[in-house]
């Protein structure tokens, strides 16, 4: 799909089909579409809807393949800068966090375990591609 929202009508027949055979997964996709500050460039599959915080003039920049099954974390505050690489996995619980003139920078092919806590403040943290991160790292 271009842009935050279907556009064109094979678009809304696409959204159409996927909410009637998966309306929570749907409804998660469409919440973070709609989130001002965040850009999804392709598809995502949520298990359940993300906890966005973007103010200050954060913004977050989510790459195609996000696979997150369970409620996740993001914020970004402050001229804070976060982008997420493509085919990504975010686990129940985790929080990614950037603020202060920040990069966060997660690579292609991470995954990031339950209820972690990455945040970036100040100053510019990467995690390169094709990494684990096992559960409760912070």
């Amino acid at each position: 799909m271009r842009g935050d929202w279907p556009t064109t009508l094979s678009e809304l027949k696409v959204v159409a089909r996927s909410a009637w055979h998966n309306p929570r997964e749907t409804f998660a996709l469409l919440h973070l579409r709609s989130r001002p500050g965040v850009e999804l460039r392709g598809g995502a599959w949520l298990g359940r809807p993300a906890g966005v915080s973007v103010a200050g003039r954060g913004r977050v920049v989510i790459e195609d393949g996000l696979f997150a099954p369970g409620r996740m974390e993001i914020q970004a505050r402050d001229d804070g800068f976060m982008h997420i690489g493509r085919r990504c996995s975010v686990e129940v619980g985790a929080r990614l966090a950037v603020a202060c003139d920040a990069e966060l920078i997660v690579g292609d092919n991470v995954g990031i375990g339950p209820y972690n806590m990455v945040n970036a403040f100040g100053g510019s943290l990467r995690i390169g591609g094709w990494s684990m991160l096992g559960p409760h790292v912070s």
